[in-house]
């Protein structure tokens, strides 16, 4: 059955060679994202071994909003070229990934101006030291940071993810070896590991565009056939519906730590963030299967290939669903001991926060392959809707459950929020997959009680 599904996600009885190939590419793919994942993990994992519970605080609350405003890249950036890319420039990459560098340039600095001027206000006014340095690092190391992330999903669509990979193999080693030097010749410290992440990012970016250089089809420049101008207009079409997506719904992680930070203080927020590190190869993962298949969902959808997409969809659905809860079951049955294997027990009256994190993830396998479908048939604006119901609702159990239960009632506000985000986004992605008998029959519905009213 399984083996027959991966056949339906190239099509049909499809050249053996060509499953190979899908094979290949997936497996690479969820090797790149783990090795990525890898990177920030080791990192979030040797400051809450090696930090004071409210220094490594200082760290998880400017790390939020840091990922925060990566979804608004996403946002502006990375999925509009992703979507539009593969329906529209496919034949002039080259110029179109020399563009989306400008592009990036030009955000990226606007990004790291607000971090480091928050870092200032943060600083100027008294409050926590440790934050504002950590806001003033994180700025500084954005544009490097994100650079990364770009260059990352240019070999997503050049459909390079080995290449990929050996870029998040690097950044991983880049990662570990800052570690270490940042241990021999200072202390670790959440300004280091933001310097140590922005180096790591730069280098591997480096080579990633190396790499571009020479794989990119080459195309005469008269031939292009779009401006900086009408990438910009492109890019506020499509993007400000995700932008009003991103304030709804990844609103949701900053406000939790906002809330956790403000109520229980910085060394709760650290805690919180400790237990949420093992939701990170999951998420990371999801992500990888997501960059992989959103290019060619979105091609189906372009060439009006429908019976495909819902195919492909559906394949999508059951592996980030049977992964989440495969890593479930893991975590209800080890947490105490992954627990101990990473943070020597520092934060073993906490460890119960790790399945529960877990189940999140499960809600969020599910409703991540529904906004892939939305995504791919070009509807930023359902996203939105999706947010607009699960955020604020999320939001208001955040805040009760939290004066109720502390850490544990911030763990419960992910579950409801992903669960939420799930429900809304398969009812708001059916018409596209459900097939295409149902879709007739609901036409022949439709008409026949149009005609009883009239």
């Amino acid at each position: 059955m399984l083996f027959s599904q991966v056949l339906s996600f190239t099509g049909i009885a499809p050249p053996v060679e060509r499953v190979r190939s899908w094979i290949l590419k997936g497996g690479a793919a969820v090797t790149e994202q783990a090795l990525f994942a890898g990177g920030n993990f080791v990192m979030n994992v040797a400051l809450a071994r090696s930090l004071p519970a409210a220094d490594y605080g200082a760290f998880a609350f400017t790390y939020t909003i840091l990922i925060t405003l990566t979804a608004v890249h996403n946002a502006f950036i990375l999925e509009p070229a992703t979507v539009l890319e593969t329906s529209r420039y496919a034949s002039h990459l080259r110029a179109y990934c020399r563009a989306q560098l400008v592009l990036h340039a030009v955000f990226t600095a606007c990004l790291g101006a607000i971090l480091v001027a928050a870092g200032i206000a943060v600083s100027s006014v008294g409050l926590a030291s440790s934050v504002g340095s950590a806001l003033i690092s994180a700025g500084a190391c954005c544009p490097a940071i994100l650079l990364f992330w770009l260059t990352r999903r240019f070999m997503y669509l050049l459909t390079r993810p080995m290449a990929a990979m050996t870029g998040s193999a690097l950044y991983l080693a880049s990662i570990c070896a800052g570690i270490a030097v940042g241990i021999q010749l200072y202390d670790l410290s959440p300004v280091v590991g933001f310097l140590i992440m922005g180096a790591g990012g730069a280098l591997a970016a480096a080579f990633m565009l190396l790499l571009i250089a020479h794989q990119a089809p080459r195309v005469t420049e008269d031939a292009v056939p779009f401006t900086m101008r009408t990438l910009i207009s492109e890019r506020w079409r499509y993007g400000r519906w995700l932008l009003a997506k991103v304030c709804l719904e990844t609103a949701h992680a900053p406000a939790v730590t906002f809330i956790v930070t403000a109520t229980l203080g910085l060394a709760a927020a650290g805690t919180l963030r400790a237990m949420q590190v093992f939701m990170v190869p999951i998420s990371h993962t999801m992500t990888a299967l997501s960059n992989l298949a959103l290019p060619t969902l979105a091609r189906d959808f372009g060439a009006g290939k429908l019976d495909s997409l819902r195919q492909k969809s559906r394949l999508i659905t059951s592996l980030l669903v049977a992964l989440a809860l495969t890593v479930e079951i893991i975590l209800v049955l080890f947490h105490g001991s992954l627990e101990r294997l990473l943070y020597l027990g520092k934060f073993s009256s906490a460890s119960a926060l790790i399945p529960l994190f877990g189940i999140a993830a499960l809600f969020d396998g599910a409703a991540t392959s529904y906004g892939i479908v939305l995504s791919a048939v070009q509807q930023p604006r359902l996203l939105l809707i999706s947010s607009a119901v699960s955020g604020p609702l999320a939001l208001v159990v955040a805040v009760l459950s939290i004066q109720a239960w502390g850490i544990y009632g911030a763990a419960l506000s992910f579950i409801v929020t992903y669960a939420l985000s799930m429900i809304i986004r398969h009812r708001l992605a059916r018409p596209w997959l459900a097939t295409s008998h149902h879709l007739a029959q609901r036409r022949m519905e439709s008409s026949e009680a149009g005609r009883e009213r009239a």
